[in-house]
């Protein structure tokens, strides 16, 4: 441990009591969660309340100590990462469901309640957080918030900032803004609360929050479509929607290689089965009319396009087993970083219209960089956000890195795309931010961190 966070360990055991400090042998032990770096440091904090929080941040100030937050460590961008020169606050403690209020449908819990938590609460109102992703069972509130998590039902219900009504949150120099609106229209000047929101714990951390919630949705009916293309795909998601029998819950894309892949792996090819072809679209719906058949109303929806060749065959799951394996080949995208270890991954978003023409001409590109360089792409089919894996099994250098880079952010800022769509920037996409991002943004951003933390202590070496 070293010499500054050593000499605290006792004031942080007055603060917190000594169940609530973890010290390196016990960090040791836990899971890392998904970044190498999470459990790096030393000696981890694990506050009870905001009061608990706004004192340990208060102390760490006084002894130029940073901090870096934690709540399920299922970020992939390393907005976690602490090395022995910090301390960890862990949200684990602060997990109260503080209410559920089924008239305005809201919730208040604290940042350490893991979103499948807040769904099962929510559930027994007839409501959804209205967010969701394959991490829920861990994934905490706070964590959420503070990267702006999207998820599958992003493209209907809109990332966590516009889930988020109010929120309470530690400032660095330990005081507590209390900006718990339970309203969404409040209309006071600069939202100051959307500041936290996406910013990894940069400015401050979040210990409270007021979120919308959404009537629950049931229990779906999921379509796999084998699809001749991206557009083809989007043209189901698109007649769904527009469609008065059905509800369109989620809507999913898979590239053939991808969903290959997942699903040897798996011993799921049975659920590719059905048919080969470059695209696969998962839809999962429920009908409008509690008496319709939804997977008869599904089949009529999309005759049209099966009849023209855009979706070329198309399965139902028959039974919850098959749900799930179906869902199974979509979410477990793990599977590929056991295969193919040292890949390059990517989270963009790219404008709907060009999905087709953006995964060709990237797998153009890189087949002329390395033919060795596998490429693997899925992701919301309604917001355009493509997750992408590439790699050829062996460490890439900084200088193929830097080129397959080059290749995956091509024209995306130009035709008004994102380079980061869902899971932060962290440490692993600083280069690219300041590499594609307008210069008058990063300076506001700049501006924006050295006025709320101007010794630098929240969470250093994130983002900026």
């Amino acid at each position: 441990m070293t010499g500054r966070i050593a000499d605290l360990s006792e004031a942080l055991a007055a603060i917190v009591g000594l169940q609530g400090l973890r010290t390196a042998e016990a960090l040791a032990s836990r899971d890392p969660g998904f970044h190498p770096l999470n459990l790096s440091a030393k000696l981890a904090a694990l506050p009870r309340s905001t009061a608990e929080v706004a004192a340990v941040v208060a102390l760490c100030r006084r002894h130029s100590v940073p901090i870096v937050p934690q709540g399920g460590r299922t970020g992939l961008a390393g907005g976690a990462a602490s090395d022995p020169h910090s301390l960890i606050l862990m949200t684990d403690r602060l997990d109260r469901i503080v209410e559920i209020d089924p008239l305005a449908r809201i919730a208040v819990v604290e940042a350490g309640v893991t979103l499948a938590r807040l769904e099962d609460a929510a559930a027994m109102h007839g409501l959804s957080a209205g967010i969701d992703l394959a991490a829920r069972g861990s994934a905490t509130i706070g964590g959420l918030i503070a990267t702006n998590a999207g998820g599958m039902e992003a493209f209907r219900n809109g990332s966590m900032r516009s889930r988020l009504l109010g929120l309470e949150a530690v400032l660095p120099d330990g005081e507590v803004l209390d900006d718990m609106t339970r309203v969404p229209k409040c209309n006071e000047g600069y939202d100051v609360k959307q500041l936290f929101c996406g910013a990894e714990g940069t400015l401050g951390i979040v210990t409270r929050a007021v979120l919308r919630l959404s009537p629950a949705d049931g229990s779906g009916t999921t379509l796999l479509a084998a699809c001749r293309d991206a557009a083809a795909a989007l043209d189901g998601f698109r007649r769904i929607e527009a469609s008065p029998a059905l509800a369109l819950l989620r809507g999913e894309i898979m590239w053939r290689p991808y969903a290959a892949a997942v699903a040897e792996a798996d011993g799921l090819a049975r659920v590719l089965g059905f048919a080969e072809a470059p695209v696969y679209a998962l839809y999962e719906v429920t009908p409008r009319d509690p008496a319709a058949d939804p997977a008869e109303a599904l089949i009529d929806v999309l005759a049209a396009p099966m009849q023209t060749g855009g979706i070329l065959d198309a399965v139902v799951a028959a039974s919850e087993r098959e749900r799930d394996e179906i869902w199974r080949v979509r979410e477990d995208s793990f599977v590929i970083d056991r295969f193919l270890p040292h890949a390059l991954w990517y989270d963009i978003s790219v404008p709907l219209a060009g999905l087709d023409a953006y995964v060709a001409e990237t797998a153009r590109a890189l087949a002329a960089l390395d033919h060795a360089l596998r490429f693997y792409v899925f992701g919301h089919l309604g917001d355009g956000n493509l997750h992408i894996t590439i790699g050829d099994g062996q460490p890439a250098d900084p200088g193929r890195a830097k080129a397959v880079d080059r290749i995956v952010y091509r024209g995306l800022k130009a035709a008004g795309g994102s380079i980061s769509a869902e899971h932060g920037i962290g440490i692993d996409k600083r280069a690219s931010l300041r590499d594609h991002t307008d210069p008058q943004k990063l300076r506001l951003m700049a501006l924006i961190k050295r006025a709320l933390d101007p010794k630098g202590l929240m969470n250093p070496g994130k983002m900026l």
